[in-house]
């Protein structure tokens, strides 16, 4: 018998897909067992290249990211882990929480159809959930059709009520439709950007990233967003926002800029956005948490620049 601690461990630290099928065998049979591994097995065939699944996940990615950082959440996210509802898993380990996602993009679908009914899976999520420790458990489904929403909304059987939801969410051909159409992921993209009103360029270049970042990171593993993103803002440091406390800029480097006519400066989401007159624009390449803007104030400190042009260069 697995004890509470091993339980809550068992799928947030992902201790992997033989242990959590002998779990679910242990707690809901054999044959439940077999189920599951055969579904984790056809899901993470089908996965591959799957945009509607991929869209979804980056949606809730980037909503959840600016949470991760400033409440210091520690939030997984996976998919195809072996689970009766598996496309799409978000826990937070230290909330008890899990949200279990089911997608479908096809116009027809029923609660009660088929060998395995979908509310059946629903509800023995739930309660495989619970088994594992988890206090706040949420079993969402994803339509991409309006009328199929509400039927499904409709005729949601009462065994769900409290813990499952139907969502609609719109099949997109691509990113930049997705970009352009859906204000919610438009506004949880421009969250991430360094820039408080990021460009059209910008909000893309992010969200490519972020979908980038998430199709590389494979579909067998919990990921922790946290991590996720700081290795992402590691290797493009320029297109993702600083979080958490930024330094002040030294005094003296204050003193500087401030003496230099025209030349204005903030510190934007971490990084020091400047202008000159109105007419020129600029950001530095790195946030003031970087090695480099130490440098930077140390170069500022010793060339001591008094013109906008003495300073122009160190600006790039």
């Amino acid at each position: 018998m697995i004890n509470t601690h091993e339980q809550e461990r068992a799928f947030s630290k992902n201790q992997g897909i033989d242990n959590q099928i002998d779990f679910i065998r242990a707690n809901f049979g054999a044959s439940k067992a077999d189920y599951v591994r055969h579904k984790n097995i056809g899901g993470r065939s089908n996965e591959k290249g799957n945009s509607y699944e991929i869209f979804f996940a980056i949606s809730r990615i980037a909503t959840l990211v600016p949470q991760v950082f400033e409440n210091n959440l520690e939030v997984y996210v996976s998919n195809q882990i072996p689970c009766f509802v598996d496309d799409l898993i978000i826990e937070i380990p230290e909330k008890k929480s899990r949200e279990n996602y089911q997608l479908k993009s096809s116009e027809k679908l029923s609660w009660d159809g088929g060998r395995h009914p979908l509310f059946k899976d629903f509800e023995d999520q739930h309660e495989l959930n619970k088994k594992q420790g988890i206090t706040c458990s949420k079993i969402i489904l994803i339509v991409s059709n309006h009328d199929l929403h509400q039927t499904m909304l409709t005729k949601k059987p009462e065994i769900l009520n409290g813990f499952c939801d139907v969502v609609l969410f719109i099949d997109y051909e691509n990113l930049a439709s997705f970009l352009d159409a859906d204000l919610d992921f438009q506004n949880a993209i421009s969250q991430l950007c360094p820039d408080e009103n990021p460009s059209r360029e910008l909000l893309e270049g992010v969200a490519n990233l972020i979908l980038a970042a998430w199709v590389s990171s494979g579909t067998k593993n919990c990921i922790s967003l946290k991590e996720l993103i700081l290795r992402t803002r590691n290797i493009y440091p320029t297109l993702i926002r600083q979080w958490g406390p930024i330094p002040e800029i030294r005094p003296l480097t204050q003193k500087i800029l401030n003496s230099i006519a025209g030349f204005n400066y903030t510190i934007v989401r971490g990084f020091l956005s400047w202008n000159y007159y109105e007419l020129q624009f600029g950001r530095l390449p790195y946030d003031c948490c970087d090695q480099r803007f130490i440098k930077f104030q140390d170069t500022i400190e010793q060339k001591q620049p008094t013109t906008f042009d003495d300073l122009e260069v160190w600006l790039l």
